[in-house]
């Protein structure tokens, strides 16, 4: 069991449904999350090495619970990961009348781990065979990164994508996406 202190390590508050799905996503046999006066506990079935310690206190400090969603933006849970060195489909969702809104950054908790240099993000619209946006980025801890900057934004029905591939590492390292926002 790990200990956090409520008023320290969640400032901001704690969302135990999300830090849960970030925690099984990142490290195997959580069995729950128990707050108490301002006790955090965080539960596994068994103990915890020093590399998921380190990387559960970087969950953990990574931590913003989630507010009710503006209307402008659009929330899409992902747990995925790859261990491709070319892009491969993360997630996919339509974009069309009903989720009517112009994209103009995108949002998404993510990580790199073993000896993987650096990781690619993309976000592709595969109806019109373009790249609205991508990024690179290096983070081994999880953390929320931001593509502020997109182009050739669909303005009718389109299916998009997002895709991610590593650059190096051994074949058994990955890269993990965790959850992705859409804002207009």
């Amino acid at each position: 069991m790990e200990v956090y202190s409520l008023s320290t390590n969640f400032p901001s508050g704690i969302d135990s449904s999300k830090l849960e799905r970030i925690i099984n996503a990142s490290i195997p046999g959580l069995v729950g999350i128990t707050t108490y006066a301002d006790n955090v506990e965080i539960l596994f079935t068994n103990a915890i090495d020093s590399t998921q310690k380190t990387l559960l206190d970087s969950i953990v400090a990574a931590h913003l619970p989630d507010q009710t969603p503006p209307n402008n933006s659009l929330n899409i849970m992902i747990m995925r990961s790859t261990k491709l060195n070319e892009y491969e489909l993360i997630c996919s969702f339509i974009l069309n009348e009903k989720v009517n809104f112009n994209i103009n950054s995108i949002s998404f908790t993510s990580r790199l781990s073993g000896s993987i240099m650096s990781y690619d993000i993309r976000l592709y619209d595969s109806t019109n065979n373009n790249i609205l946006a991508s990024g690179n980025y290096t983070n081994s801890d999880l953390q929320l990164n931001s593509i502020n900057s997109l182009s050739n934004v669909p303005t009718s029905q389109a299916v998009l994508e997002i895709h991610a591939k590593k650059n190096g590492g051994e074949s058994d390292d990955k890269v993990f996406i965790n959850e992705l926002t859409l804002y207009s």
